[in-house]
């Protein structure tokens, strides 16, 4: 009889479709930290009152277009700060490149939070 454990592993690999401006995407492998439920659950909350809090301020009008983006920017270092371990990039992933990655096109961290939650969807689809 096989043996199984009930822990998940620490990590998990997944190709994330990174955006060039003026060229074709490419495929980077991205080492993400696995979040039990309660952890994921927090990212998710995290995620939904920033989007909130956003909107209010967009729908006040009294903020600009860079302040949105120095919040978002933020953010998104922060979360992604949580949720990736390691990419495959020639620089190595440091708080300073991870920085420059957030910092250069809005759709590349967009793309690899989305890649993280996609990588729990078929454990929730099998529920």
């Amino acid at each position: 009889m096989a043996k199984y454990s009930i822990s998940q592993e620490p990590t998990f690999t997944l190709d994330v479709t990174i955006p060039r401006i003026g060229g074709e995407p490419i495929q980077v492998p991205f080492t993400f930290h696995f979040l039990d439920r309660i952890k994921f659950a927090a990212y998710v909350d995290r995620k939904d009152e920033e989007r909130r809090a956003v909107f209010e301020l967009l729908k006040d009008g009294s903020v600009s277009v860079a302040d949105i983006t120095k919040r978002s920017t933020a953010f998104q270092l922060q979360e992604l700060k949580v949720v990736v371990k390691d990419w495959g990039f020639d620089e190595p992933y440091n708080a300073k490149n991870l920085a420059a990655l957030v910092g250069g096109l809005a759709a590349v961290p967009d793309a690899v939070l989305a890649a993280f939650e996609g990588g729990y969807a078929p454990a929730r689809l099998g529920n």
